[in-house]
């Protein structure tokens, strides 16, 4: 499971980063255009890397591109989503004490 999440920082931090990148060197991608490139990015990194964050969580989709596609939009959002994502998993997962 910890490896899912570093992989998924990962991602997310290079989506980020070749986003922040095109943005230096085509100023006219800003807003909408950014956050389409973002998930464009997201979803090639999530289809070129076979993760699928909801198969492995127990999450099964009937068809399971479902599952890749989003997970493509969640590294889209960036590593700072994804550690915010990881650290509300863990606090649903980890019991009270």
């Amino acid at each position: 499971m910890l490896e899912l999440f570093v992989t998924l920082i990962i991602l997310g931090t290079l989506c980020e980063a070749v986003v922040e990148w095109a943005k230096d060197i085509a100023p006219a991608i800003e807003g909408t255009k950014a956050k389409v490139l973002s998930l464009v990015v997201g979803l090639v990194l999530a289809f070129g890397a076979g993760q699928n964050l909801f198969a492995l969580i127990g999450i099964e989709f009937t068809y399971p591109v479902v599952g890749v596609i989003l997970s493509g939009m969640v590294i889209s959002r960036g590593s700072n989503y994804i550690h915010d994502l990881i650290k509300r998993i863990g606090a649903v997962q980890t019991p009270a004490v």
